[in-house]
């Protein structure tokens, strides 16, 4: 049975994010929609994936027009510190 992971965050904005997904091979996969204060909504795509040298990666990208473009909204590293 493959578990599903689901990520909702909502910004002091009133911008309220919801994405579900899971593990892809090695990389969990988040996608959902963002919804404006405003009511508009942006599909939301994440990808967690473990490198070599113990990093992760994080990628998260947005689409405005119903997934047909996207662009990055994150791209950034996680290392965990050493004690």
């Amino acid at each position: 049975m493959q578990q599903k992971w689901e990520q909702v965050w909502v910004g002091s904005d009133g911008l309220v994010l919801q994405i579900v997904g899971g593990l892809r091979s090695a990389i969990v996969v988040l996608e959902g929609e963002a919804m404006a204060p405003g009511g508009s909504k942006t599909k939301q795509r994440a990808a967690w994936t473990p490198q070599p040298d113990s990093r992760v990666r994080q990628f998260w990208e947005q689409s405005a027009d119903g997934g047909i473009t996207w662009t990055v909204a994150f791209d950034g590293w996680y290392r965990r510190r050493k004690p």
